[in-house]
């Protein structure tokens, strides 16, 4: 049996922090950590003084305090200052992302709040910018605060929902700042403004905005809605092709976990998880598939009492409806809650368009969603997406809009995030003759924007995903396969995403430059990728390829576990790091901030359990220990490496074994080496059955296998082809790799053995970059002793025997053929054995050495040398110098051990 073993020795990482948290508010517990560390930060107590906490909870999935806070100037608030300060379940300070501006108030342009334009004013002129037609007089529905300083406007026919506003500062970039400047003091210029959230009539707008508080000027906006076009690999926006191709619906079973509900809820008929879409399995009517936990009244409920409060697919976590030729359509499961209606899943307009059927799918798989990360921390104090939060915190009235067979594009689909206690909106559209509401990975891509944007710096904060190097399609493109693992799946395994809605089979491209893959051979990309790859598309995707190593290092420790809610697998580790990660990274994350908050919820979960699982996988991909981020608004001034921590390194030297299976074995170099020394051993020839001649001499013997040495240079996560060689036959064909065949009399004489070679860049001969020869096989007769050994540039023959007038000694191999068998003469009837083989390609041969036993190092010392620095007459004194001293080892017959030990160097 094959064994590899490689020991690594992974010590745990800690942060030891005397601030601990005294049973305060998270305001105060903000502000003494900062008071205490204001020199760490340049901040003096008026930059502290001031703050606004909004939003903290603690995590469910860690017992982690998170606190999520910005710096205000006399009661406004500073935009971009998104802090936040994480604590652990002992109330120990253990991280903190600090965004505060130093010095504050001396770029502040108006020290007084009182803006010139009040917020009606602010937006007609906002509405005057984007074209949109005020249809009803403007007016304060609530306020806050003195001169509406914080209020809500009527939507005036311009937006879908009330119009929130609210007074900020809003810091620029000070273009006469010099470090050296003794007249500019600050290197921000920082203005009075308005914050508006406006989202337009036709849906494909949630802006976000700032607005001049003087000149109604916009200075920012950021649309809500993440559109994601799903319509090439690399993203091309607002280019929508229909495709007409179509997939039969495959009838695979799947034992789908059920997490138990806490009363009857009903019965859906669609793709269940794990299933992806029609093309990777059919349709099954799943009941009571809610989760207890996460939705206690079930799926239908709203007021948070047993019974239903709807029997359409509406609830509290969702409302499910059409909005193509057919708006607010919701199918109706009635007293029974059963969904089961036919399907056809060639969507035709007008014709079938299985409405039903489809808008089930999705309210199952949006409920699903919620369901299964709600047990990894996305709550509702979290921010999650509910009407009813049933007292557990966080804001209500923001269940998810769920938007099936959308008229207002193809080839699509979308999700918009408001703050917490706003509905998001999900958009799903038609390409073609397919319909993604039934493409459940793109159904979980857009879920898990809502996600991200609700995690990443707080609930009440979502424009914290907008830089160059965010990561936010990366994570909708990882829950969406990490959700639709199913058992027997591989991490080389290629994962598409986007197939079906494209008219793709399962095994199509997708929608990516690459499949996602934890095999290099097939996706590639590593850190430097993002440099050329397409915002934000392109960089998320790179992203996930890292998470998908994570997600594969533990499952490959823990194992797959079906059950995603209360499973104990590695994919259950994975979905609770990755999520908890995101509540501890900044605001306007970059990859290394993503990592280390990865990192971090390790040692705060699993008492850094996986901290060398985590940066092996990272480090494969180029985002080792020295890998530097640079600016997250930049991806073009980060570095790559592929280092670990010295605690994640394996002590040298590692040894990795492997024996003969008579097959091709494949060796993927792990994260942090870049050479190894190789030992490899050829196969010996074989001994013919009658071992003692006809003359009462010596037996024949099968000559030894060669050795040989070397160093090879080899990049960390490529996979090398190892050949180890057969024993030679004294039957049938000849050995594994190029093992001469027996005779035609196998009792008298016998085979070859098989070289031993290690192969980089495929497992064609002229990849070899190390070999070590076959030994010849040996002979019975009063003729030639034994076979030649093989090995060197040129193998040795057989000794002769005592009456070696009547035979042939065995001929040692060279390096492009193995060694004739010996042959009997007196007998014609006995044909030789046959020749072995290296082949005839020109090979790269670091060292290479004639030997019949595995030398002592003393003896290695004496003789070793690289190829090309040796004669060919010195290369004659090193093999008969091995030869004389093999002579001395008592060697066992029949030996098989061919064994390459590669030598890791880091």
């Amino acid at each position: 049996m094959t064994k590899i073993k490689i020991f690594l020795t992974c010590i745990g990482f800690s942060i030891f922090t005397s601030f601990s948290l005294f049973a305060q508010t998270p305001l105060e517990d903000a502000q003494a950590y900062l008071k205490a560390n204001s020199l760490k930060f340049g901040l003096n107590g008026d930059d502290i003084s001031d703050i606004e906490v909004s939003a903290s909870h603690v995590s469910s999935a860690s017992g982690i305090k998170h606190i999520y806070y910005t710096q205000k100037f006399k009661g406004v608030s500073v935009y971009g200052t998104y802090s936040s300060q994480h604590y652990n379940s002992k109330g120990e300070f253990i991280h903190i992302n600090n965004a505060f501006i130093p010095n504050l108030e001396r770029g502040i342009t108006n020290k007084i709040p009182a803006p010139q334009l009040s917020s009606i004013e602010a937006i007609e002129k906002v509405a005057s910018a984007l074209s949109l037609s005020i249809k009803s007089p403007l007016q304060i529905i609530s306020n806050i605060g003195n001169e509406e300083q914080k209020a809500v406007i009527s939507d005036g026919g311009i937006s879908l929902e009330n119009i929130p506003v609210k007074l900020i500062y809003f810091p620029r970039a000070n273009s006469l700042f010099t470090t050296n400047s003794k007249e500019t003091k600050s290197p921000y210029v920082i203005d009075l403004a308005w914050e508006m959230y406006i989202y337009e009539a036709n849906q494909n707008n949630y802006w976000y905005l700032i607005v001049d508080a003087f000149s109604g000027n916009i200075l920012y906006k950021n649309n809500l809605v993440v559109s994601c076009g799903f319509d090439e690999a690399n993203h091309a926006h607002n280019d929508h092709p229909q495709l007409n191709e179509e997939s039969s619906e495959t009838s695979r079973a799947f034992n789908v976990n059920v997490a138990g509900s806490s009363m009857m809820v009903g019965g859906y008929r669609v793709y269940p998880m794990p299933i992806e879409s029609p093309g990777h399995g059919a349709r099954s009517l799943i009941n009571n598939p809610d989760n207890a936990l996460a939705s206690p009244f079930g799926w239908h409920d709203t007021n948070g009492a047993a019974g239903p409060e709807f029997t359409i697919t509406r609830g509290n976590n969702t409302h499910a409806y059409e909005d193509g030729n057919n708006p607010g359509f919701s199918p109706d499961g009635f007293a029974p809650l059963v969904f089961d209606f036919p399907i056809n899943t060639t969507y035709m307009v007008g014709v079938d368009e299985s409405e039903p059927a489809i808008i089930t799918n999705l309210f199952y798989w949006t409920n699903i969603v919620h369901d299964v990360t709600y047990q990894y921390g996305f709550t509702e104090a979290a921010g999650n997406f509910q009407v009813n939060n049933y007292g557990r915190g966080g804001l209500g009235n923001d269940d998810c809009r769920a938007e099936a067979q959308d008229g207002s594009g193809t080839c699509n689909a979308n999700f918009g995030t408001p703050p917490d206690g706003s509905r998001p909106t999900m958009q799903m559209y038609i390409c073609g003759t397919r319909d993604g509401d039934i493409d459940n990975g793109v159904i979980l891509h857009e879920y898990a924007h809502g996600i991200s944007n609700r995690l990443t710096g707080g609930p009440s904060n979502v424009n914290c995903l907008n830089n160059a190097e965010q990561m936010g399609e990366g994570w909708s493109d990882w829950y969406a396969i990490v959700m639709t693992i199913e058992p027997g799946d591989m991490g080389p395994d290629r994962r598409p995403i986007g197939t079906w809605l494209f008219g793709q089979p399962p095994t199509g491209a997708g929608i990516r430059a690459f499949p996602y893959s934890t095999s290099l051979a097939i996706d590639p990309r590593t850190y430097n990728a993002i440099k050329t790859a397409p915002i934000p598309h392109g960089v998320g995707s790179v992203w996930c390829a890292m998470l998908w190593e994570v997600t594969w290092e533990l499952i490959n420790t823990y194992g797959y576990d079906a059950n995603f809610y209360t499973g104990t697998g590695g994919n259950n580790r994975a979905l609770r790091l990755i999520t908890e990660a995101m509540k501890l990274q900044p605001c306007s994350p970059g990859f290394v901030d993503g990592r280390d908050a990865i990192l971090l919820a390790d040692r705060n979960i699993y008492n850094g359990a996986n901290q060398c699982a985590i940066w092996r996988a990272f480090a494969k991909r180029g985002l080792g220990l020295s890998a530097t981020q640079g600016s997250s608004n930049s991806v073009t001034d980060g570095t790559e490496a592929f280092d670990v921590p010295v605690a994640c390194q394996a002590a040298p030297p590692t040894m990795v074994c492997f024996d003969h299976t008579g097959a091709m074995q494949t060796w993927v170099v792990p994260a942090g080496i870049t050479s190894i020394t190789i030992d490899a051993y050829g196969a010996a020839g074989a001994t013919a059955p009658n071992s003692t001649n006809g003359c009462g001499g010596n037996p024949d013997r099968g000559g030894l296998g060669g050795y040989a040495k070397g160093t090879l240079t080899v990049t960390p996560g490529e996979t090398l082809n190892i050949f180890v060689g057969g024993a030679g036959q004294n039957s049938g064909a000849g050995a594994f790799n190029g093992g001469g065949a027996p005779c035609s009399d196998p009792n008298t004489c016998s085979g070859g053995g098989g070289a031993s070679d290690v192969r980089q860049g495929g497992s064609a001969l002229a990849n070899r970059r190390i070999v070590a020869g076959g030994g010849a096989g040996a002979e019975y007769s009063c003729g030639g002793q034994g076979g030649g050994a093989g090995g060197g540039l040129t193998g040795s023959n057989g000794l002769g025997g005592d009456c070696s007038a009547l035979g042939n000694d065995g001929k040692g191999g060279t390096q492009a053929a193995g060694g004739n068998g010996g042959a009997e003469i007196v007998d014609l009837q006995v044909l030789p054995g046959g020749s072995g083989s290296l082949g005839q390609e020109e090979i790269q041969v670091f060292l290479h050495f004639q030997g019949t036993r595995e030398l002592e190092e003393e003896d290695i010392m004496a003789v070793e040398q690289e190829v090309l620095m040796v004669t060919e007459e010195e290369v004659h004194h090193i093999l008969v110098e091995l030869h004389r001293l093999a002579q001395h080892q008592d060697l066992e017959q029949g030996m098989e051990i061919f064994v390459f030990r590669m030598l890791l160097h880091h």
